[in-house]
């Protein structure tokens, strides 16, 4: 006789796994908001925490800045009073009194020449200016004669002429010695060079036994209180010049742009550049030395720019960044940079590329 079959239930393995359903079940209709109402959405779940702003840093917004647009113009600073000292006669040189650098007065003796060939010539004409006037005397003493022999019928008209004539060529003669001697006596006063105003000797170009001669400069000195930059300025860019208009001037070994004011303009264009000579006075006080490198900056005109903080670059070699804020934390961006020390105090930075008026960057380092 066969036994009753026995139904069995499921195996505890099974009841887990209807139950793990049950629970996945119940857990998404709770996600759904079936119990609460309130559906669980992405920003509900934990996520990893975005980048925020370092604590001591703060926030800076990109701006737009109203720039000049310049055209940068080579120069040389100079002085306005600058002589080269050269005789006006020829003549060995004895004594050179001074070497570059030496600051001289008006009128301080800076070269002596040796004056025997000067002295000579004045001797000389000394002794025709004495011939002449013995020649004149003798000629007038005739001139007298005939007037007084003709006047007793005793010469011709034609004798009293000619020794009226000779009377008046002696006295001429004599007058062109008395200007030699002139001449002489002033040529003898060049035989000592002096400083013609007030300065600082930049070249000594002969010594003691050197011939110097006419129109060669021995000495050259210049006046350094009265400096200007004189810049070759392209002739579209001079056009918008005029004499008075200030202007921002780099000098060589300056830390930072001088102020200059246009004096003079060269009323000419280089046909083989096509610039236009620009001088520009100093400010006393530069510190400038004749001869040292400058630019001068021109205004053509204005641009809008976009400027951050030049605190806010940060450079690894050649790659610059910028931290900006946004909806999902802070990133890094890169960006392309510009003009600097831009602004009032000439904290910013132009920024080229990467970024938009309005974005939020951080300042590191920089407490609120």
């Amino acid at each position: 006789m066969s036994k009753p079959s026995v139904k069995r239930g499921p195996s505890p393995k099974a009841w887990a796994t209807i139950g793990a359903g049950v629970a996945l079940a119940l857990m998404f209709a709770w996600l759904q908001g079936a119990f609460s109402g309130h559906r669980v959405g992405p920003e509900d779940t934990p996520a990893a925490s975005a980048p925020r702003v370092p604590p001591g840093s703060r926030t800076a917004t990109v701006m737009a800045l109203e720039s000049a647009l310049t055209d940068t113009a080579p120069g040389t600073v100079r002085s306005r009073a600058e002589a080269a000292l050269s005789p006006r006669i020829q003549a060995a040189v004895r004594e050179v009194l001074v070497k570059p650098g030496d600051v001289v007065r008006a009128g301080q003796v800076l070269v002596r020449l040796d004056p025997r060939d000067v002295a000579a010539k004045l001797s000389q004409a000394q002794a025709a200016l004495a011939a002449a006037q013995a020649a004149s005397d003798q000629a007038r003493r005739e001139r007298e004669r005939m007037e007084q022999l003709f006047g007793e019928k005793a010469a011709t008209p034609q004798q009293l002429e000619q020794a009226r004539a000779a009377a008046s060529a002696a006295l001429a003669s004599t007058d062109r010695a008395g200007r030699a001697v002139d001449e002489a006596r002033v040529f003898s006063a060049e035989a000592e060079l002096t400083a013609p105003f007030d300065g600082v000797v930049t070249e000594r170009r002969a010594d003691p036994g050197a011939l110097a001669a006419p129109g060669v400069p021995l000495v050259v000195i210049l006046d350094p209180s009265q400096l200007r930059v004189e810049a070759t300025v392209r002739e579209d860019s001079a056009r918008r010049l005029a004499v008075g208009a200030v202007l921002q001037a780099q000098l060589d070994g300056a830390a930072g742009p001088v102020s200059v004011v246009v004096e003079e303009i060269v009323p000419a264009t280089d046909p083989s550049t096509r610039t236009v000579l620009v001088k520009a006075a100093l400010p006393e006080g530069t510190g400038a030395r004749p001869g040292s490198f400058a630019r001068l900056a021109i205004p053509t005109g204005a641009e809008r720019v976009l400027v951050v903080p030049s605190a806010a670059i940060e450079s690894v070699g050649q790659i610059e960044t910028v931290r900006v804020v946004g909806a999902d934390g802070v990133r890094a961006i890169n960006v392309r940079t510009g003009a600097r020390g831009l602004g009032s105090g000439g904290e910013l930075v132009e920024v080229l590329a990467g970024l938009h008026a309005g974005d939020q960057v951080v300042v590191p380092g920089s407490v609120p």
